[in-house]
């Protein structure tokens, strides 16, 4: 008998893990480093677009490489 599927756990760990880490770092931006709020967001939204991207080109080219 495998194992089970615990594909859902991890990814909720890892969602729990993101957060609590950027909860941390903006707390530590905004009250220890005097950055706005607005420019923390920003910048969060900044790099939610790169990983956005680098995780599309990397699933476009598993599922393109899968199919010859």
């Amino acid at each position: 008998m495998g194992k089970p599927d615990d594909q859902p756990m991890k990814l909720f760990t890892a969602l729990a893990s993101a957060t609590v880490t950027a909860y941390a770092l903006a707390y530590i931006a905004h009250f220890e480093l005097g950055l706005s709020r607005l420019k923390i967001r920003e910048d969060a939204l900044a790099a939610v677009g790169l990983l956005v991207v680098a995780l599309t080109v990397k699933i476009v080219f598993q599922r393109k490489n899968k199919g010859s």
